[in-house]
């Protein structure tokens, strides 16, 4: 994947988080936000599952790409100061969002099966 890739992929991220933010806030997204998330998504930069665990309430969203450090904490039986330490030590992927720290539901599951295995 080039860096204009890499670059599109974080901007459509960080639009589809805003846009999930506004909906939960009950706050009435503008039309032109859509148009604008358009003129940025390439074909397979975001995929389905990405576009619906960002889009969707997490009750509608049977497979959510991404999850919370409080999340993955909960799923892997560890403290989140645990989790941060797995990231800051390059054992667990993540993507940013702004501030948002967001870690994609495969690398918890590989994650797993290493420290089981």
């Amino acid at each position: 994947m080039t860096s204009g890739d890499e670059l599109r992929r974080t901007v459509v991220t960080a639009l589809l988080l805003g846009r999930r933010e506004l909906r939960r806030n009950g706050t009435a997204v503008p039309p032109e936000f859509d148009l604008v998330v358009e003129m940025f998504i390439a074909p397979g930069v975001v995929t389905s599952s990405q576009e619906c665990s960002l889009l969707a309430p997490e009750e509608e969203c049977g497979d959510a790409a991404f999850m919370t450090i409080k999340e993955t904490a909960r799923r892997l039986r560890i403290s989140a100061s645990t989790v941060r330490r797995l990231i800051a030590g390059g054992e667990l992927d993540v993507r940013r969002a702004g501030r948002r720290v967001l870690i994609p539901v495969a690398a918890v599951q590989e994650f797993g099966e290493r420290r089981a295995g």
